[in-house]
């Protein structure tokens, strides 16, 4: 909920490997007020559909645009203790 509000208007939010098997719930309000939009993102399809030549392309942009701050990343830890086995 914190990631959202200091996200500012218009902004994207990526999700990436839902490993933690948890639903991401986002509160609607957040979402149209600040005009919000969520993707997610399935990365073997993806490396699937491009070539290797394509996925360093856009990786050096990606970094590219994190370094400016274009981008920003969030991680969410989770502590060790919390996970299960597989």
């Amino acid at each position: 909920m914190r990631m959202l509000r200091l996200a500012g208007k218009n902004a994207h939010f990526v999700t990436y490997g839902a490993m933690a098997k948890e639903a991401l719930t986002f509160p609607p309000s957040v979402f149209i007020f600040n005009n919000l939009t969520a993707h997610g993102f399935w990365q073997t399809e993806w490396y699937k559909q491009k070539s290797p030549e394509e996925r360093t392309r856009v990786t050096g942009e990606l970094v590219k645009y994190m370094a400016t701050g274009k981008v920003r990343g969030w991680t969410l830890l989770c502590a060790f203790a919390a996970w299960t086995k597989s």
